[in-house]
């Protein structure tokens, strides 16, 4: 008889912005999952295998949460998931839930309370941000009380779920993780100028105009640079008209949001990844950014912003190099100090992938879970 399985909540599955939800659930093989979730997009890339579409909130509590956001400013507010008979039929027999996402996670609770079913909420990054930033805490006041562990993917996360009132024992530092490939590489590094690449969602957080401003910059002291920029969003308009204002249109490629398999194939073309991210002016930050270590683990230094968890992913002058956010210069200038210097920057190219197998191998974080799952699950409850 198969084990009723993990019943994974989410909003959304899956958008590319997420890989790292898909690959944790692929990696927990002993742990059947059921994923829930209100909308599945992205399906060919990230098929679920088991899956329940929840059913929207009703009107008036969408109302009631879009009030709440305008009000508090918080967009990451949600109504509650809603507790169809189906699902809660399925929780009462699951050996634990998994809410990804703080938001996900007093969504999720109602449905834990009512059936007894254990709460494990995954922070990764906006969710804790945006509760700091809005002071928003209190909505996770009961899942903070009743949840039975809370996993977050950087000891900067930690401190601050601490912080917001999470009980310090049951939160638990769970980095994401990539697999790294068997070999990191041979890319052709041959050429007068740097191959520069985005990728992220066109949001402000990512601080992509930073980004062309610094193209723009570059053009006088490295001529030739280019910049792929890989991934869509609300700024994308922005981001165009600003590339044809300062004539980067011949240096900038826009390719969209483009497949994980594409995206890892695009860094293997690059020489440098940059990631400007900043706090956005609605209090967006960012978590752990994956990308960066999928960059790192195919041997490709970085050059980022000191935001964030980003120190803990790309040790500033070992795998990369950190500058202030918003410097637009100082971000153009670290690149030229890189390009300058290829011994340096293929040293930062292996250490960097050492670094994430020591500290970022998705085996290792699986199962750091696989040990939480087996901490907190109740027995199995078949009919």
């Amino acid at each position: 008889m198969v084990d009723p399985p993990v019943m994974h909540l989410k909003t959304i599955w899956l958008p590319r912005s997420e890989t790292f939800v898909a690959a944790w659930i692929e990696q927990l093989a002993d742990w059947p999952a059921l994923v829930c979730a209100e909308h599945f997009v992205n399906l060919d890339e990230f098929p679920p295998g088991a899956c329940h579409q929840l059913r929207r909130p009703s009107l008036p509590r969408r109302l009631l949460a879009a009030l709440a956001r305008r009000y508090v400013g918080d967009p990451t507010l949600r109504a509650p998931f809603v507790a169809d008979p189906s699902l809660l039929a399925f929780a009462r027999r699951a050996p634990l839930l998994h809410a990804h996402h703080g938001e996900a996670g007093p969504a999720a609770w109602h449905i834990a309370r009512r059936t007894g079913c254990p709460l494990i909420t995954s922070f990764h990054g906006r969710d804790v941000a945006m509760a700091v930033h809005h002071r928003t805490a209190w909505r996770y006041r009961a899942v903070f009380a009743g949840g039975a562990a809370f996993t977050a993917v950087s000891q900067r996360m930690v401190r601050q779920l601490i912080t917001l009132g999470a009980p310090a024992e049951r939160v638990h530092y769970i980095p994401t993780g990539v697999l790294l490939p068997a070999e990191p590489g041979v890319r052709d590094r041959s050429g007068d100028a740097p191959r520069l690449l985005a990728i992220g969602r066109l949001t402000a957080k990512k601080g992509f105009a930073v980004a062309l401003e610094a193209l723009r910059l570059l053009q006088t002291s490295l001529p030739g640079t280019r910049l792929m920029l890989i991934g869509d969003g609300p700024q994308r308009s922005a981001l165009h008209a600003q590339a044809h204002r300062d004539g980067l249109e011949p240096y900038v490629e826009f390719c969209g949001a483009l497949p994980h398999h594409a995206t890892l194939a695009a860094l293997q073309h690059a020489d440098l990844l940059l990631a400007p991210s900043q706090t956005a002016p609605d209090g967006d930050a960012e978590g752990a950014p994956v990308v960066l270590m999928e960059a790192l683990a195919r041997g490709v230094p970085v050059v980022a912003t000191n935001h964030a968890a980003i120190p803990e992913v790309v040790p500033d002058g070992i795998a990369g190099r950190l500058v202030a956010e918003r410097d637009a210069a100082a971000l153009a200038a670290a690149v030229v100090d890189l390009w300058q210097q290829p011994a340096l920057r293929h040293a930062m190219g292996r250490a960097g992938r050492e670094h994430v197998a020591r500290q970022f191998d998705l085996r290792r974080s699986a199962a750091q879970l696989d040990a939480l799952y087996r901490q907190v699950a109740r027995p199995c409850i078949t009919p």
